[in-house]
Formats: structure tokens, C-alpha cells, sequence
């Protein structure tokens, strides 16, 4: 098959513009469809039997890394240059196709309510089922409905701890909450 490739001739032109083609892909830019001819068949090769060790002549020399590697590199060249040769004649005046990745479906949102409260300090944690959700003076959180433990506090102040109860569709409006500073003072 190698043989097949090495046998197209590529002109400059056809370097150049499989060039571009390479940078376009790698930049991430949208490319038009190729459309690529078949190969050549391939030439009639001596198989061996299931099992059988390969034979190879002893003046043979193992292939470095380096000439499979540049090997290998040269077929790809070669094949993405035919298929930029192929793409470009009779397609001069076609748009590139754009395609857009499938549509996902997404799951319901699930049932929630909704907690509104104000917190003294403002700078105040407010943690729920002992998770941190935010900090804040004025704070709105959608959560799942059930028995909830929550829990708010501050450097320098007593903490506030109670369980809540929340309703799907409802708000729990639970007002302002003032922290008492360790010292006793409210603020």
C-alpha cells in the first residue's frame, strides 16, 4: 500500500494546500467534507500458514525506529495530501457542511423549595446539612424537599443551629437572623 501512495504524484500546489488544510484542523476551524477516491489494489503478496515464524533472509537488516517512524510519518502525509487532491476536484464551488453535535437530553429538574433568609453579620456561613452554600446578609437557596439542619455562623459569634422543614414549591421565609457576638451583644 505504501508503494500505492509513493506512486501519486503531488504537485507544490498540493503540498501547499494540504498545509493549509493541517494548520485549519489544528486551529480548530471547520473544514469542508472530503470526499476520497480508492487506492490502488495492492499486489499480490506470498502469505504464510497460521503460526508459521516470518522467514527472513540473513543479510536482512531489522528496520531502526527511525525508518519505521519516518515511514509511517511519510504514509500519512501522503494520505491526507490524496485526500486533499481528491477533495478539491469538482468541489470549487460547494460550502463547507457544518454539523452540530447531538442534542442531549436532559432530566427534569427535580422538585425543590426554596429557603430565604437575612443574616447579622452579613459576612455570616450558612451551612445546610452541614455543607457550606454561601455567605451573605440577603440569601435565596433552592433545596430538596425534607427535614433540613442548618446552621449559620461567624468569627466572634455564637452560632445558630436548627432544623427546617422545606415544602416542594414553597419558600421558607425564615426572616433575619442576628447572631449574638460571643460576648452577649447583639449587633
Amino acid at each position: 500500500m505504501l508503494e500505492a501512495l509513493e506512486a501519486i504524484p503531488f504537485s507544490e500546489g498540493d503540498r501547499r494546500e494540504s498545509e493549509r488544510v493541517l494548520c485549519d484542523l489544528a486551529a480548530g476551524a471547520a473544514v469542508p467534507k472530503l470526499t476520497t477516491r480508492s487506492l490502488p489494489a495492492v499486489a499480490a503478496a506470498h502469505t504464510l500458514l497460521l503460526g508459521a515464524p516470518a522467514m527472513r533472509p540473513s543479510r536482512w537488516r531489522s528496520p531502526s525506529p527511525a525508518w519505521i517512524g519516518g515511514g509511517v510519518v511519510a504514509a500519512i502525509a501522503l494520505t491526507l495530501g490524496l485526500a486533499v487532491r481528491a477533495a478539491r476536484t469538482g468541489q470549487e464551488g460547494r460550502q463547507p457542511v457544518m454539523t452540530t453535535r447531538p442534542l442531549r437530553a436532559t432530566a427534569p429538574a427535580a422538585p425543590t423549595g426554596k429557603l430565604r433568609l437575612l443574616t447579622v453579620p452579613p459576612v455570616a456561613e450558612i451551612l445546610v446539612d452541614g455543607r457550606r452554600v454561601g455567605v451573605g446578609s440577603v440569601f435565596d437557596l433552592k433545596l430538596a424537599p425534607g427535614e433540613r439542619r442548618l446552621e449559620i455562623r461567624a468569627p466572634g459569634y455564637q452560632a445558630f443551629d436548627t432544623t427546617i422543614t422545606v415544602t416542594v414549591g414553597q419558600t421558607l421565609s425564615l426572616g433575619r437572623i442576628a447572631l449574638t457576638s460571643r460576648d452577649g451583644a447583639r449587633p
